[in-house]
């Protein structure tokens, strides 16, 4: 498997995802700008100002906005005031009052997953670029810009400190507030420490934090966040030290109901949590209320229809005969009873009258919360259904697939969108299986929750026509253009909106404050509001529409539900996907670099022994090669032409249990040039398949979706088996014994059309000569009398690819000519990443991968169809690889022309359960 940092995975056994050593961060801290929230710190004294170590996981919500999240000042001059930061343009900066000592060539744009972030100072080190360092997940950034360095930095000095700000040194005051989420933040004082201090690789080449066990100095402090008993708590230093930080306009957590409200001595009980508020409304004829509490509150008789308060906390409400409401803020209550004023016991505080008594429940500001289980470790607790019990890293909505604009803010949980306009966004989690539950807070405007497809249509309402996803709003679901008021009350603010998906049955339930439209049933599987949605493509979404400064609320479980999900339903985390197949996608498919020597040299470290290797100069002009075992050695094929096979005797000679071996061949190791080796496995052994009315020779490697397949072609239409048992979405084939061009299938032009391989043509068709107008089945593909895939007498080889969740991705996309390009979900990080476009002529198959971008932006090209050296001219190819999927950042025509469509096939690095932030 490929690691970054080249750490020898060997003696660590670790495998699923989870923290060596059994490490678990439990929650995080969200930071939200509108809050002007941040932690605050003065020291007693200066500590050593010239060498400490700051580490913390990170997972943005804010891009494009100069945000300091790390600083302290002393004075207005570069010694004295020093912050760490993302610049505008998302690069990490560690900068001083009037300069920037360091810039990041990489940028850090991924707002689904966590980063972790490890920097150095070592002033006093004699080489200069080892006085100021960064890494994240890592790998060490290396700098676009470095000025001269300070002498001593205004971090660690005696005044004024802010996490999540920036710390002014003029008046005391904060500002550049930080939009995101903080864990398991460590400052060490008088050290310049190592990232493996902190966190070193599992057995997926995931980077996973570990305890620390050193010490802190005088200074150092550990903040976990791990006690939201109140808001001060939550910066509770756990080093050691006792160097606890001020925590400002932070919540620590809200009440919601922990407990059913039920009926006890005949009266209601409810047990809640601390904090915020919450509105409990009775209904009944004759209702009155009465009230108790643990917390030693003097409860009084409220009869009249007139408002009162008690101990400021406290407001009832209510009468004979009219509902009774209470609304509890800013305090805790544990119980409260009500009764119906008939065979009322005041000193037991009972009733034995409940007759006509209703309630319900619901929390008020929940969203607020800013103590949430997201988390980078995925935990071991048990989903039950509550929220806000089960660590991992949490569904938020997507900022990066986001084209109308829509207001996020508190972490990418709220929406709002000003006017009178509806527009609609996804999530960042694809429900493909299981059962999944969200709630939102509707506040104002009319908000929608509901589930969406990636091609789905988000610029109105969800479901206001057909492709436009599915949505539940104020009285009416819709899909298909056509809403639905059948058994839907009415609702307004105030009131929680419920959705329930069934993926594996292709079913979705809504509701409110604790019921389902219909009388639906998502435990029994019964009532559902509608079916027949078994693709396996939904997101959750949403739909915002005016909601004028106080926006909706979207609750994927990184905090408690309000209503707690159906039995079997989890929350939105990775701890609850299922298990990947393949858990590291360099065990299957990687990219090698290497330089070429002229002689013969052996290219390993790879996680498998390779099939097919496609080699590629990107130093120099030269050919692609492919190689692969079951043609055999030394048999090579140019992607870029229409040569036939050749037999190269310096070519590569021997596959190797890791790698391969190169002879002299200037394709693939002239001396000095250098070169990227794409690679697959096609599992262990070639095989004869008559599953075709062609016997074909097939190795297969099923569980990763790849084969090479050969076949003599017999001029008439037959089927020629693959050995995958699902259906490729994609095949390049090429005829081995004639001059004459690549054959391209994508499912996503079907089976009337083509491309080839080595031109740059839009896509051919309709036309039935090479795949017979067939689409390719779960056993063969089917061929006609094209040369291109079936000539009398040809031999051929076909390279067959089919979708792996969690590992390969091929789908379409179409281009909008911004630099804030489309996004693409994969559902994993990719490795490897083929694009071209099909509606118009004259552009070329791009290849863009991680090995030769180590960091984003990703923008170095080699075209298939071309033997041109790698390209870098910005921005023809630029794309940011993210946890989940890519996205476009060039606004070229090659990738990203707008209203150009254009097909993909990406392979993983890491699955999204595991992947970090790129």
């Amino acid at each position: 498997m490929s690691v970054p940092g080249g750490v020898n995975l060997a003696m660590l056994s670790l495998v699923g995802g989870a923290a060596p050593g059994g490490y678990e961060i439990e929650r995080s801290l969200r930071f939200n700008s509108a809050d002007s929230a941040y932690l605050s710190r003065t020291p007693a004294s200066a500590g050593n100002r010239t060498t400490w170590t700051f580490s913390t996981w990170i997972k943005r919500s804010q891009l494009g906005v100069l945000q300091r999240f790390f600083s302290g000042a002393t004075a207005t001059n570069d010694n004295d005031w020093t912050a760490i930061l993302f610049n505008a343009s998302d690069q990490l900066v560690i900068g001083g009052y009037n300069t920037f000592f360091r810039t990041s060539n990489s940028v850090y744009r991924d707002c689904s997953a966590w980063y972790h972030l490890f920097i150095t100072a070592d002033l006093g080190n004699g080489t200069a670029a080892l006085k100021l360092r960064a890494w994240i997940n890592n790998v060490e950034i290396t700098w676009a810009s470095t000025s001269s360095n300070p002498t001593t930095t205004g971090i660690n000095s005696a005044n004024n400190h802010a996490i999540g700000a920036e710390q002014n040194p003029n008046n005391g005051g904060v500002a550049n507030y930080f939009n995101g989420y903080l864990a398991d933040v460590h400052f060490i004082d008088g050290q310049a420490l190592a990232p493996t201090d902190f966190g070193e690789f599992d057995d997926n080449g995931v980077w996973q934090p570990i305890e620390y066990a050193g010490t802190y100095g005088t200074n150092g402090f550990h903040l976990d966040f791990s006690d939201n008993s109140t808001a001060a708590a939550l910066g509770t230093d756990t080093s050691g030290n006792g160097n606890t930080w001020t925590v400002n306009n932070i919540t620590a957590s809200e009440y919601r109901v922990i407990d059913a409200p039920t009926l006890l001595n005949g009266a209601m009980i409810v047990r809640g949590v601390s904090g915020g508020s919450v509105t409990v409304t009775i209904s009944g004829a004759g209702t009155k209320n009465y009230f108790t509490s643990s917390d030693g509150i003097d409860w009084t008789w409220q009869s009249s229809a007139t408002s009162a308060t008690y101990s400021a906390n406290y407001i009832a409400s209510g009468g004979a005969g009219t509902n009774s409401r209470i609304a509890v803020s800013n305090g805790a209550f544990q119980y409260a009873m009500w009764n119906t004023n008939t065979n009322f016991d005041s000193s037991s505080n009972t009733t034995t009258d409940t007759t006509g008594l209703t309630f319900t429940t619901a929390t008020a500001n929940g969203s607020n919360a800013d103590s949430l289980f997201d988390s980078p470790t995925n935990g071991t607790q048990t989903d039950t259904g509550a929220g806000g019990e089960v660590s991992g890293n949490y569904a938020t909505l997507n900022p990066l697939d986001n084209p109308y604009s829509i207001v996020l803010s508190n972490g990418n949980l709220d929406w709002e969108i000003a006017g009178t306009l509806f527009r609609s966004m996804r999530g960042n989690f694809m429900m493909t299986s299981g059962k999944w539950y969200f709630e939102t807070r509707w506040n104002t405007g009319a908000p929608m929750i509901g589930i969406a497809r990636p091609s789905d249509n988000m610029s109105s309402h969800l479901g206001s026509s057909t492709n436009s996803g599915i949505g539940s709003g104020a009285n009416a679901t819709y899909k298909d253009g056509i809403g639905n008021t059948s058994g839907v009350p009415s609702h307004s603010p105030g009131d929680i909106l419920m959705c329930a998906f069934d993926a594996d049955a292709g079913k979705v339930w809504f509701g409110a404050n604790g019921s389902w439209y219909s009388s639906g049933d998502p435990v029994a599987g019964t009532n559902e509001r509608y079916s027949g949605l078994t693709d396996g493509t939904w997101m959750p979404a949403v739909t915002a529409y005016d909601s004028s400064g106080n926006p909706a609320s979207i609750n994927f479980g990184q905090r408690p539900f309000a209503y707690t999900a159906p039995s079997g339903y989890k929350a939105l985390c990775t701890t609850n996907l299922p298990d990947p197949t393949i858990a590291d996608g360099t065990d299957y498919m990687d990219a090698a670099l290497y330089t070429g020597n002229g002689t013969t040299q052996t290219i390993s470290g790879l996680g498998f022994s390779p099939d097919l290797v496609w080699t590629k100069a990107r130093s120099a002009a030269n050919s692609h090669a492919l190689w692969d075992t079951v043609r055999g050695v030394e048999k090579r094929l140019i992607s870029n032409a229409t040569d036939a096979e050749a037999t190269r005797a310096g070519g590569l000679t021997a596959f190797t249990s890791d790698g391969f071996t190169h002879g002299d061949d200037s394709t693939g190791n002239a001396s000095s040039t250098t070169y990227v080796a794409w690679t697959w496995d096609a599992g262990t052994s070639t095989v004869s398949n008559t599953d075709g009315s062609i016997t074909s020779s097939v190795r297969a490697n099923a569980s990763a979706g790849f084969s090479v397949v050969t076949y003599t072609g017999t001029g008439s239409a037959a089927t020629v088996g693959h050995g995958l048992g699902v259906a490729p979405s994609l095949l390049i084939v090429k005829q081995r014994n004639a001059v004459r061009g690549w054959s391209v299938y994508h499912k996503d032009i079907g089976a009337s059309y083509y491309l080839e391989l080595q031109r740059t043509d839009a896509k051919g068709g309709p036309y039935s000569g090479l795949w017979n107008d067939t689409a390719p089945t779960s056993t063969v593909f089917s061929i006609l009398n094209d040369g291109g895939s079936n000539a009398s007498g040809g031999t051929y080889v076909a390279y067959c690819f089919a979708p792996v969740e969690g590992y390969s991705a091929f789908g379409s996309y179409t281009g909008n000519g911004s630099a804030d390009g489309p996004f693409v979900y994969c559902g994993f990080r990719p490795r490897f990443l083929l694009i071209k476009r099909t509606d118009t002529s004259g552009y070329p198959w791009v290849i863009v991968d991680a090995a030769r971008d180590g960091y984003n932006l990703t923008y170095k090209w080699l075209e298939p169809n071309s033997s041109s050296a790698e390209q870098t001219t910005q921005p023809v190819a630029d794309a940011d690889f993210l946890s989940n999927g890519f996205k476009l950042r060039g606004n070229g025509n090659t990738t990203n022309q707008s209203s150009g469509t254009y097909i993909y096939f990406a392979v993983a690095e890491s699955p999204f359960q595991y992947a970090r932030a790129r």
